[in-house]
This record gives structure tokens, C-alpha cells and sequence, in this order.
């Protein structure tokens, strides 16, 4: 019965692909576009049940909860089912914006509608509010990336040197030059441009955002050829909020990145920059190298470490990696779009601070006030609420079928402790 799930969901997948390849990509948010971020989780999740259910030492609560999620996972298979055989006769549908359990049709991020204390099925038997699981990532978050000091003061944890300490990505302290006082701010930005700190991200994810410093660039990895990849802070118009490519004094917008980053393995790459390894020039080009600096200097950067005006949060450096993983090719799954991937980033859009106050204000406080609908506010915080909520439904499909087969109801700290297994510093 078991292997015939398996077989049944490995077909479904090839359906789906075969359905974008005849009839083109959906839009974020449409029926075909759910389905195919679903399917593509079935197979290693019905395996990874089967495994647990074949070892033959479970108690009986264990073998009785295995069973309730396998009875789950059946009837999402005859849903899907069901949802192509329409498909199929008539394409349209696919494009139809999917009903959410809990929120009105969308047809795409940009329109998202939550309910006011919303709550999250990560897995089956896995539900918890909403707002708990972002506060127990933001939680995870902290232990990795320091509240930040508001613009204009020093770390409290760090002495700033006079001369900025450079740390190559392969290894060996490089000797970082003298630029004088006397130099005006154009040629100090060139010279900083010329000889930027190179950040060792072996050492996580988080050593960009702990060194952040005004008119600073960063080199944070390399292609096989030797040409650097990184990224520049800029004075905007609140200070040291703007990125910028290495060669460039003009920060692009997420809209422009996307076009600029189309077909691109981003998530590839992110991933090798991360673990210190040269970037293979077949997933990078000249072209492309600038605006790979540039989200990565935003995504790891600039938007984990806003130190003032949305009450200290962290946790978009999380949500920075979970997308990183979920662009990157894995075995029994296809990975996001950049396209996809920013339209679900909760950073990524306007008024994405001013939502993650809000969401993180509710977050902290059971009884928050929550702003009156049709109002602005109310719009940024669905929006912020919706994407967070996404991330972390998408992330945990693809790795929930990891979590630990439990003889008691899951809590949030199993939550956290899972989390902490793939994100913390400590």
C-alpha cells in the first residue's frame, strides 16, 4: 500500500512538470503553482514514513500517529489528483489562485489576506499559531546576530579598529590598505571599493550582518576564475541603508534584481559562497556577478540587522537561508524561481519593515492591537504576516518530514530545537 503512495506521488510530479513544460510557469500564489511546491515533497515524505514504520520497534502510540499521517498524506494525494484531472481537461484552472485553509483567494503575494491570529500546520499532526513559530525562529535568530545598535553609535559588543581586519574566504589574513584622512569621500569610496574586507562566511551565515559598517564594501566569495564577488554599503537617505554592487553607486530595487537574476541557479550559488567554495563559471558570468553580490549583501546583510523602528527582530536572516535552500536542487525536489523566491522573501517588498513592526509587536504581546483592515498598516502587516507564514510552510515541506516521530504532542520548543539544528551559530 505504502509503495504504491510512493509510486502514485513520483507520478503526480512527473505530471506536473510536464504540465508547466506544455502550458508555461504559474503565477506565485495559483492552484498548479501550490501544487507543484506540494507534490514535490510527497515522495521523500511517504519514504521517510515507511522507513520509520518498517523498523518494527515503535511503541503503539508512535506506529498510531505514523499511521494517522500516512492516512494524511493519502488523502492530499487524492486531492492533487483530482486537481490535475481538471487541470488537464482545462489549463485555465491552473492559473486560478489556490484557496488558502485560513485566507480569502490571492492570486499572488502581493494580495495576501491573513486572519488575525492565524495558525500553521509544518507537518502532519505539526499545528501550531502562527505567530508562536515566528517568534520561536526570531528566537533562533538572536542566538546568531546580536541586537543591533540604532545608526550613529558603536557595537556595544565590538571596538571599532582603525584599520578594518580582513578575512579571506580561503583562509589568511590579508593586509588591508591605508587610506588617508585628507582624501575626499569619492576617492575613499573607490579605495574601499579596491580593497574591500573579505568576510569569512565558513564562519556562518551571520558574519555579514554582525560587519555592518557606513561606506564599507565586502568581498564574499570568488568564481573559479578568480574574480571577486561582494557587495557595497552606501550612504542613502537614513544612512547606511543602501547596497550596492562592488562597481556601482546605484542600489538595485528587488524588481530589477529579479529580471537581472532570471535563470540564474541562485540558490547554488548562495549555497557555495556560503561554504567557502569558488563559483563555478558555469553558474555565474560578468553580468550576472553584480547583482548576485548585491541580494546577497541584502538577503545576509541589510535586512536581518534594521536596529531600530521594527522592535529588534532578527529573524529574516533565517528566512534568508530557508530561501537559499529551497532555490538549491535537491534530490525529489524542484527548486524555487528567483522570481519565486522574492515574492516570498518577507523582506522583499515596500512597507516590509514597517509590517514586520507590526507582526513583531503581535508576536511579543498576545493582546497587541492589530490596525483596523483597509488601512495601510493593516495591508503592510497581511503581507508581512502572509510571507513569513509562507517561508516557513514551504521550508518545513521540504524538511519536515526530518522531524522527530514523537510519543507526545509536538511542542514549540521541538520547534525551536529543530530550527536550532539547521540555523544556529551555536
Amino acid at each position: 500500500r505504502y509503495s504504491g503512495m510512493s509510486f502514485h506521488a513520483q507520478k503526480l510530479q512527473d505530471r506536473i512538470h510536464g504540465w508547466v513544460n506544455k502550458n508555461g510557469v504559474p503565477p506565485v500564489g495559483s492552484k498548479a503553482w501550490e501544487a507543484k511546491l506540494e507534490i514535490q515533497k510527497l515522495p521523500h515524505v511517504i519514504d521517510n514514513r515507511m522507513a520509520k514504520l518498517a523498523k518494527g520497534n515503535l511503541t503503539p502510540q508512535q506506529r498510531q500517529k505514523l499511521e494517522k499521517e500516512v492516512a494524511h498524506l493519502e488523502h492530499q494525494l487524492d486531492g492533487y489528483k483530482k486537481d490535475f484531472k481538471a487541470m488537464d481537461k482545462d489549463p485555465g484552472k491552473g492559473f486560478v489562485a489556490a484557496k488558502d485553509k485560513e485566507s480569502k483567494k490571492k492570486t499572488d503575494t502581493s494580495d495576501v489576506s491573513v486572519p488575525e491570529n492565524p495558525s500553521i500546520e509544518l507537518a502532519p499532526g505539526w499545528t501550531f499559531p502562527t505567530k508562536k513559530v515566528i517568534k520561536s525562529t526570531d528566537r533562533v535568530a538572536g542566538e546568531s546576530v546580536p541586537i543591533q545598535p540604532k545608526a550613529g553609535t558603536s557595537k556595544a559588543t565590538e571596538t571599532t579598529p582603525a584599520e578594518p581586519i580582513s578575512l579571506d574566504v580561503r583562509g589568511g589574513p590579508k593586509i588591508p590598505g591605508v587610506v588617508s584622512k585628507s582624501e575626499s569621500s569619492t576617492t575613499q569610496r573607490k579605495d574601499e571599493s579596491a580593497k574591500p574586507t573579505s568576510l569569512d562566511l565558513t564562519g556562518g551565515p551571520h558574519v555579514p550582518v554582525n560587519n555592518l559598517e557606513k561606506e564599507k564594501s565586502f568581498h564574499v566569495g570568488t568564481t573559479e576564475a578568480s574574480a571577486p564577488i561582494g557587495y557595497s554599503l552606501r550612504k542613502g537617505p537614513f544612512g547606511w541603508d543602501k547596497v550596492t554592487a562592488l562597481d556601482s553607486e546605484r542600489g538595485r530595487m528587488y524588481p530589477e534584481l529579479k529580471k537581472k537574476l532570471e535563470g540564474v541557479e541562485v540558490g547554488s550559488i548562495f549555497t557555495d559562497m556560503l561554504r567557502g567554495k569558488p563559483i563555478s563559471d558555469k553558474l555565474i558570468s560578468g553580468k550576472t556577478k553584480g547583482p548576485i553580490g548585491e541580494l546577497f549583501g541584502l538577503w545576509f546583510g541589510k535586512e536581518p540587522s534594521h536596529p531600530s523602528g521594527t522592535n529588534e527582530h532578527r529573524r529574516d536572516l533565517i528566512y534568508s537561508q530557508m530561501l537559499t535552500q529551497l532555490m538549491t536542487p535537491s534530490k525529489g525536489h524542484t527548486p524555487l524561481t528567483i522570481k519565486e523566491a522574492i515574492d516570498l522573501h518577507p523582506a522583499a517588498f515596500g512597507g516590509a519593515q514597517r509590517g514586520a513592526r507590526q507582526v513583531t509587536a503581535e508576536m511579543n504581546k498576545d493582546n497587541a492591537p492589530i490596525p483596523k483592515e483597509g488601512t495601510k498598516i493593516r495591508r503592510d502587516r497581511d503581507e508581512r504576516l502572509g510571507r513569513e507564514q509562507k517561508t516557513l510552510e514551504k521550508w518545513f515541506e521540504r524538511h519536515g518530514a526530518d522531524l522527530p516521530a514523537l510519543d507526545r504532542q509536538p511542542t514549540l520548543s521541538d520547534i525551536e530545537g529543530f530550527l536550532r539544528k539547521h540555523f544556529s551559530s551555536k
